[in-house]
């Protein structure tokens, strides 16, 4: 992946966050029964927020291919 597709992945990523935590969906999470004994309107922003931080966690440490992994494309060309 390159920097720029990176780049546009966050930006993307924080348009999501920002729909998340607006009004309307906040209203939908506000009812009024609980889930063991936890308003909605708390799970929500908390999941929202933990799968912000995951999206987030895998858009930054996804690595672009390269050549194949091993110790022959680690080591640095031998002098001649």
């Amino acid at each position: 992946m390159g920097e720029q597709d990176r780049g546009k992945r966050l930006i993307a990523l924080f348009l999501l966050g920002m729909a998340l935590f607006n009004f309307p969906l906040l209203v939908v999470a506000s009812a009024g029964w609980t889930v063991l004994g936890l308003p909605p309107l708390i799970l929500y922003l908390f999941g929202a927020w933990l799968g912000l931080i995951l999206l987030m966690a895998l858009i930054i440490e996804r690595r672009a291919p390269g050549p194949t992994a091993g110790p022959a494309a680690a080591s640095p060309p031998e002098p001649r």
